[in-house]
C-alpha cells in the first residue's frame, strides 16, 4: 500500500509537471533571465502552489527592483533641477549685485537739485548787486532835491525804501586824515563853502570823503539830523576799493526826507554848526 501510494504521488507529479512545461517554454530570455532558471526536476515535483509562490515572489522583487530603480532616478532627477536651479539663483543674485555696484544709485532716483541758495550764495548775490547799483548810480533817479528856507537844499524819496536797503553812495574824493585836514583848514578860509567832509574809520584807519566840489550826486546834499535820521552810513569793500554809501535805518515812505547823523560832536565843530545838536 505504501508503494502504491509512492506511485500515485509521482504520476500525479509528473502530470502536473507536464501541465506547467509549456508555461515555462513560453518565457523569452529576459524574461528567464529575471525570473531566474526555472525549478529543478527534484523541484518540479514539488506542489504546484510551492511554484507559484516562488514565481510570485520572484515577480515581486522584480517589480520591488524596478520601482527602486525608478524612484532612485526620480529623487536625483529632482535633485539635478533643484541644485540647477539654486545654482541659477545664485548666478543671478551676484549679476545683480554686480551689476549694482557698478552703477550710481542716481540711475535708480533722479537727483532732485534744491532751489535753495546758502546763506553764502545769497550774501554774495547782494554784495554782487550792491556793487552793480554803486557802478551805475542807480538810485540817483529816486531821489530828488528840494529847497527849504530853515536848510537850504535837502533830498526827499521819489520811492519807498525797506529797511536795510541801500539808497545812495556818498560820493567824493576819499583823502587819508592828514590830508583831510589840511583841506578842512583850507575850506575854513572861505565862509562861502559849505561842510561837505564825511570822516570815517575803516580798517583801523581814518578816512575823509571829501564832497565840497558841485557834482550831480545827491548823496553830498543830504540833511544831518542827530534826533530823528532814517539812513546810516556803511564802508563796503570791493577788491581793493572801498565806498561809503547810505543804508536805510528804518523803512522809508515815498515822499519823505532823507537825513542822517554826520557824526561830527568835536567842540569846534559844535560851536560853529551848534544845529548839529538838535536837529
Amino acid at each position: 500500500m505504501h508503494k502504491e501510494k509512492g506511485r500515485t504521488r509521482q504520476g500525479q507529479t509528473k502530470g502536473m509537471g507536464s501541465t506547467h512545461k509549456p508555461s515555462v517554454g513560453l518565457l523569452n530570455e529576459r524574461q528567464t533571465t529575471l525570473l531566474g532558471s526555472p525549478p529543478s526536476e527534484d523541484r518540479q515535483t514539488e506542489p504546484c502552489d510551492v511554484q507559484l509562490i516562488y514565481r510570485t515572489i520572484v515577480m515581486l522583487n522584480m517589480l520591488d527592483t524596478v520601482v527602486k530603480q525608478k524612484r532612485g532616478k526620480e529623487r536625483r532627477r529632482r535633485k539635478s533641477q533643484q541644485e540647477t536651479t539654486r545654482q541659477n539663483g545664485v548666478n543671478r543674485i551676484s549679476t545683480y549685485a554686480m551689476a549694482d555696484t557698478s552703477r550710481k544709485i542716481t540711475e535708480y532716483f533722479p537727483v532732485r537739485r534744491s532751489s535753495r541758495k546758502t546763506t553764502k550764495a545769497l550774501e554774495n548775490e547782494k554784495h554782487s548787486n550792491l556793487q552793480q547799483l554803486i557802478k551805475t548810480g542807480a538810485n540817483e533817479k529816486y531821489l530828488e532835491i528840494y529847497e527849504s528856507e530853515e536848510k537850504g537844499r535837502g533830498i526827499c524819496a521819489l520811492k519807498p525804501f525797506e529797511k536795510d536797503e541801500f539808497v545812495i553812495e556818498y560820493k567824493g574824493d576819499i583823502l587819508s586824515y592828514k590830508m583831510a585836514k589840511i583841506r578842512e583848514e583850507e575850506y575854513a578860509q572861505d565862509s562861502k563853502i559849505g561842510s561837505y567832509m564825511y570822516f570815517f574809520k575803516h580798517h583801523d584807519q581814518h578816512y575823509c570823503v571829501d564832497a565840497t566840489d558841485e557834482t550831480p550826486y545827491k548823496g553830498r546834499l543830504i540833511n544831518h539830523s542827530v534826533l530823528k535820521p532814517n539812513l546810516k552810513t556803511k564802508v563796503v569793500d570791493f577788491g581793493k576799493s572801498f565806498h561809503l554809501v547810505l543804508i536805510a535805518k528804518r523803512d522809508i515812505d515815498e515822499g519823505e526826507e532823507l537825513l542822517y547823523d554826520y557824526g561830527d560832536r568835536t567842540a569846534c565843530t559844535v560851536a560853529k554848526n551848534p544845529w548839529l545838536l538838535n536837529s
